[in-house]
């Protein structure tokens, strides 16, 4: 029976194992790694867990539709990405950026970790990383860094981000309707988040340090890493006590306000002069007025509820069986066409370009070449994306998935919080989001805890801060940050870099974990 146990165990983990090891060690391009990672999860599901053929095929069709919301996505933001090029506002921010913060480090910290983050407290889906990773290049950084650098700075807002959908999606799942749960739920994951951020915040100031060839510490800069930390973790803590749906997007707005106050009462350098920031600058209104417009379309669509309620009802679907054994169809993961982030984001490239338009910032009869290389350069990244998803259903629906969890929470038993964040961390690696993570494996941490008899709100707290760490890792981001950066190719690299940092962080959150669930939460 052991021996059967581990058997199962083992062909349930090939899968991901085949993923790290196709892109860490033999440096396969991401498609490619993914595409076989896939058929490796289709064989094992068939051959292994006996499931009935049919059973493939329609965990592949809902892989598929999944795909399709995220490059719903993807698409208008790569157009966004191609305006602001064609437009030149790239280097606008660079000079702007320059003449506001006049702290070098400060600048690297503004672009890369508290502008990328509010991107992530309003969009998500990889868009942080899309804007930022150019802007840290233009600073002189490599593209690979650059990257690096933006992922970092975005990923702790996974959970709380693009308006709390993951953390709504932890709280359905879970079915918790208890007030005082959800809050304990978000206070735990907050303060495991908070510690995340931190690590984030000092691996891009030692990035800083290395592409400045210094190796000494300056008691000021780490005063400023701690500062804005406190600002975006303790901030987000506080938020989201009372409405975790803005915690993200209070805790970052502040962070950008603080780092300016920061720069004013630190900085010793010169201003330019009026005349050399009108030649290399265009009006501030013109560069910020992508960010203004997504900010008032997700307030007017997402957060009136009013609005919200009555756009959210417009939705597009097809009926599915729940199980390929089931005959009972239902609507799966229905699209909402109105409230849909993909749908504010093209809303706002129009918008965008009917203004730099009129401007003379971007001229009409590039527009069928702009809308073209969007359309290429989303392409690249939408195929790891669908196979990646499309796996994870596979895993999911043959019970790979429930196999590898029910193993882990077996052996480790008193100690499972020191591994519930590596479950989110999985779940985030193979799906590329925090949302996904909480929607496969929540009912499966839930049921844990309720089995070992723990704080849930300890371990679901664990299950969403893994899905906002294992953002570190999703290869949509990745693929899309090399791509916006001319560096496709380089995910090998990327990764090798990022998943130390994620393992270690994991052991952080799960050492926190254990901690709170000895005292019974916060």
């Amino acid at each position: 029976m052991i021996a059967s146990e581990i058997f199962r165990f083992g062909m349930a983990t090939f899968p991901i194992v085949l993923l790290v090891v196709t892109l860490m060690i033999f440096k396969l391009r991401v498609t490619l790694a993914s595409f076989i990672s896939l058929v490796a999860s289709m064989l094992i599901g068939t051959l292994c867990f006996g499931e009935k053929p049919i059973e493939i095929p329609l965990q592949m069709l809902k892989g598929v539709w999944d795909a399709l919301g995220i490059f719903m996505v993807i698409c208008p933001a790569m157009l966004i990405y191609q305006i602001l090029s064609e437009a030149k506002m790239f280097y606008h921010i660079q000079k702007r950026v320059e003449h506001l913060i006049k702290d070098e480090l400060l600048r690297v910290l503004f672009s890369g970790w508290a502008f990328a983050c509010f991107l992530q407290s309003v969009t998500g889906f990889g868009i942080p990383v899309a804007i930022c990773a150019p802007i840290l290049v233009s600073f002189g950084f490599s593209p690979v860094i650059s990257v690096i650098i933006s992922i970092l700075g975005h990923a702790w807002g996974g959970t709380f981000g693009t308006l709390a959908v993951a953390w709504d999606s932890l709280v359905i799942q879970s079915k918790m309707t208890d007030l005082a749960m959800i809050t304990q739920t978000a206070i735990n994951a907050s303060l495991m988040i908070w510690a995340y951020n931190l690590v984030c915040g000092f691996v891009i100031y030692a990035l800083y340090k290395k592409h400045k060839g210094s190796r000494n510490i300056n008691p000021q800069e780490i005063f400023f890493v701690i500062v804005i930390s406190t600002v975006q973790g303790g901030g987000q803590l506080l938020v989201a006590y009372f409405n975790p749906s803005v915690a993200c997007f209070v805790s970052s707005a502040l962070s950008i306000a603080v780092i300016f106050f920061l720069d004013f009462v630190s900085s010793k350098k010169q201003h330019k002069t009026k005349k050399e920031e009108q030649k290399h600058t265009v009006p501030l209104f013109d560069i910020v007025m992508p960010y203004v417009i997504l900010i008032i379309l997700v307030v007017g669509l997402l957060l009136v509820g009013s609005v919200n309620s009555f756009l959210a009802q417009f939705k597009i679907g097809f009926k599915l069986p729940q199980t390929a054994a089931g005959i009972e169809l239902s609507i799966y993961s229905p699209i909402s066409i109105f409230t849909h982030s993909g749908t504010i984001l093209l809303i706002t490239s129009v918008i965008l370009y009917v203004w730099y338009l009129k401007k003379e910032y971007v001229k009409y009869s590039n527009l069928r070449h702009t809308i073209q290389k969007a359309l290429k350069k989303s392409s690249q990244s939408i195929l790891p994306v669908m196979f990646l998803i499309i796996m994870s259903k596979v895993m999911d629906g043959t019970g790979q998935i429930t196999i590898m969890a029910n193993v882990i929470a077996g052996f480790f038993k008193r100690t499972y919080p020191l591994v519930a964040p590596f479950v989110g961390i999985i779940g985030s690696f193979i799906c590329s989001s925090n949302m996904s993570s909480n929607i496969l494996f929540t009912g499966f941490q839930n049921n844990i805890a309720l089995k070992l008899h723990m704080d849930p709100t300890v371990i679901l707290a664990a299950q969403t801060a893994g899905g906002s760490i294992g953002n570190l890792l999703a290869t949509s981001n990745i693929v899309l940050g090399l791509i916006t950066t001319k560096a496709s190719g380089q995910e090998s690299n990327v990764l090798k870099f990022l998943f130390p940092i994620a393992f270690l962080v994991g052991i952080l959150c799960g050492v926190l974990s254990l901690l709170l669930s000895q005292k019974g939460g916060y």
